[in-house]
C-alpha cells in the first residue's frame, strides 16, 4: 500500500524515536547510520523530542582532543500513553509506562441525552486532570478505541472529532481503531504472528480488520463497503439496497440471521436489541430446536464461503472469526475444510474480554514510541 507524504514523515519519526529509545544514549552520528536519515532530518525530528521532553541532549567532550560529539538520551522511564476507550456511552481512560504497566485507570460515564459537543468536553477535561496528575512524567501517545457492536447513537461517530481535535492539539502520534482491529493487533502479538491476517466480525452490520507484520491496515474502508454486497451461494428474505439477494450483509448480520429465524420458525417474534434476539436463538439452538439449529448452521456454512473468498482476494495468511456461538464456529470450521481443502488456525477470537481490548490499546500506544 502506497504510503502519503504524511505517513512516510511519521515513519521516519518513529524510526529516530525507537532508535534512541533502544540504544539509551546515542551520538548522532550513530543515529544518521542506524536509521538511514540525513543529518538535517536527524537535526529536525531530535529536535521536536526534545521539545517534547521524550529525549535529552547532551555534549560530549573527544579525549583525543578532536570536535566534541552530540548524543541523545531517552528520558523513557518517565514516558507514559493514554488509551481512551468508548463502549456505549462509557468512556475508560488507561494510562501505562513504557513497560505496559498500568498504573491509573478511570471511567466516564456520558448522560444519554448529552450531545457530542458535552461528551468531548467531559473526555479532553478528564485528559487534563490525568495529565495534571503526573506532572514529573511525559506523555508520548494516545490510543482511541471504539466498540463497533457497543455504539450508542452519536457518540461513536463523536470519536473521530475528538481524534481530529486531539492530532491538533498535540505533537505525538494519536491513533484511532475499532476493538475489531484491536483484538487482531493483540493476537499478532501474543501468537508471533508477522504474516497477513484477517478478521471477519459479523454482527449489527459487518466488519472487517486486517494486520500485516503487526501493523493494523487503517484503509479498509472502501474494501469493506465492496465486501458487504459480495455475492454468496443464497438467497436472502428481502433485496440489500443494491437490489440484490446474496449479499454478506443482507446473509451475515445478527438482524439478517433472526429474520430468517422467525420465517423458518413460523412466528413473528419481536426482539428487544439484536444481542437479545441472538442470545435468544442461541439457547434455541442448545434446545436443538430445529429452525435455531438450521439458521446457526447455515450461518456457519455461509461464513466460511466469506471467509475463504477473503482469504484468496485480500491474500490473506490467516483468516479468523469473531462470532460466540459454537455452532457456527463448528460449522464454518468443516465447511471452510471442505470449500478450501484446508484447515483454518486453532486459535480463535473467541472469548476476547474488554480487558484484553483496553490491554492492546495500550500495547499500539506504546508500539509507535518503541516497535
Amino acid at each position: 500500500m502506497k504510503m502519503t507524504a504524511g505517513y512516510k514523515i511519521l515513519h521516519k519519526k518513529q524510526r529516530l524515536r525507537a532508535a534512541i529509545f533502544g540504544a539509551g544514549t546515542i551520538s548522532r552520528k550513530e543515529l544518521q547510520k542506524k536509521t538511514g536519515l540525513n543529518y538535517r532530518s536527524v537535526i529536525a525530528y531530535a529536535e521536536e523530542l526534545k521539545h517534547q521532553g521524550l529525549i535529552a541532549e547532551n555534549t560530549q567532550e573527544n579525549p583525543r582532543g578532536g570536535r566534541s560529539s552530540i548524543h541523545y538520551r531517552s528520558c523513557s522511564d518517565c514516558i507514559y500513553c493514554i488509551a481512551v476507550q468508548l463502549y456505549r456511552n462509557n468512556v475508560t481512560l488507561t494510562a501505562a509506562d513504557i513497560n505496559s504497566n498500568i498504573f491509573h485507570a478511570a471511567e466516564l460515564v456520558i448522560p444519554p441525552e448529552a450531545g457530542i459537543t458535552d461528551m468531548l468536553r467531559q473526555i479532553l477535561g478528564a485528559l487534563d486532570t490525568l495529565k495534571k496528575s503526573f506532572p514529573d512524567c511525559t506523555l508520548a501517545g494516545i490510543e482511541l478505541c471504539r466498540f463497533p457492536y457497543g455504539r450508542s447513537g452519536d457518540y461513536y461517530e463523536g470519536i473521530r472529532e475528538l481524534h481530529m481535535t486531539l492530532r491538533q492539539q498535540y505533537r505525538f502520534p494519536v491513533g484511532l481503531h475499532t476493538s475489531y482491529d484491536l483484538i487482531l493487533f493483540q493476537m499478532a502479538r501474543n501468537f508471533d504472528l508477522k504474516e497477513r491476517l484477517v478478521l471477519l466480525a459479523p454482527g449489527d452490520d459487518i466488519y472487517l480488520s486486517m494486520v500485516e507484520n503487526r501493523e493494523i491496515n487503517g484503509d479498509m474502508e472502501q474494501y469493506l463497503h465492496r465486501f458487504r454486497h459480495y455475492q454468496l451461494s443464497m438467497k436472502s428474505q428481502e433485496k440489500c439496497y443494491c437490489g440484490k439477494q446474496r449479499c454478506v450483509k443482507n446473509l451475515l448480520t445478527q438482524a439478517a440471521q433472526l429474520s430468517r429465524y422467525n420465517h423458518y420458525a413460523g412466528i413473528d417474534r419481536p426482539y428487544a436489541s439484536l444481542s437479545e434476539g441472538l442470545h435468544y436463538l442461541c439457547t434455541q439452538a442448545l434446545k436443538n430446536e430445529r429452525a435455531a439449529v438450521r439458521i446457526l448452521e447455515e450461518c456457519g456454512e455461509l461464513t466460511a464461503e466469506a471467509m475463504y473468498f477473503l482469504k484468496k482476494d485480500l491474500q490473506a495468511d490467516h483468516v479468523l472469526l469473531y462470532f460466540k456461538d459454537a455452532v457456527v464456529n463448528r460449522k464454518m470450521h468443516e465447511a471452510y475444510e471442505r470449500i478450501s481443502g484446508e484447515k483454518l488456525p486453532e486459535f480463535s477470537a473467541f472469548g476476547v474480554t474488554r480487558s484484553d481490548v483496553q490491554s492492546a490499546s495500550v500495547r499500539i500506544a506504546l508500539s509507535r514510541i518503541i516497535p
